[in-house]
């Protein structure tokens, strides 16, 4: 049997499926609620964070030109709850996220040594066993990126994109 030496490595590219994602939003499913209540709130926080930009509209063009100091108050007080609001959702995303996705990494990195304690001793004598662990190393630190920001923040993106459009043509259609 040939070995496999440590400057060969094998050919892994395989095309996206949507099997393997399926298999990995199964570590998610114990913590579905908790990702609710991210996305909900986060969701808050995205909304909070564009109302900044149309409250500086409405103070230049109504409350500057009218010399209303009462109102530009009212819309900085309005401001400065939106981003204090902004940042306790962002707090919380944060933590949340960071818990969710450290604990779906462990019980992968379990269900990894599981299977390769369960794997034949010829698989290990086939393969310098430091590619083996670097291998595990970077798919699990890959998937931990994937889990802890990428999933959220597509969402809040997306959501973000719609409520600026909706603002847009609330502003002005043309």
């Amino acid at each position: 049997m040939a070995r496999n030496k440590f400057d060969v490595d094998e050919e892994l590219e395989s095309p996206f499926s949507f099997i393997h994602l399926k298999r990995l939003m199964g570590y998610l499913n114990p913590y579905k609620k908790k990702i609710l209540i991210t996305v909900f709130i986060m969701l808050i926080a995205s909304g909070s964070g564009l109302i900044g930009p149309f409250l500086i509209k409405n103070a230049i063009d109504e409350k500057i030109p009218a010399d209303d100091i009462g109102g530009l108050m009212v819309l900085a007080g309005i401001y400065l709850v939106a981003i204090i609001i902004t940042g306790i959702c962002m707090k919380y995303k944060i933590r949340m996220m960071s818990e969710i996705g450290q604990s779906v990494i462990l019980q992968i990195r379990k269900d990894l040594f599981t299977r390769l304690q369960k794997l034949s001793f010829s698989f290990y004598d086939s393969r310098p066993h430091g590619k083996i662990l670097v291998r595990v190393v970077n798919y699990v630190n890959s998937l931990s990126d994937l889990l802890s920001n990428g999933l959220i923040n597509l969402i809040t993106d997306l959501f973000s994109l719609f409520v600026i459009i909706g603002f847009m043509f609330a502003i002005d259609v043309k």
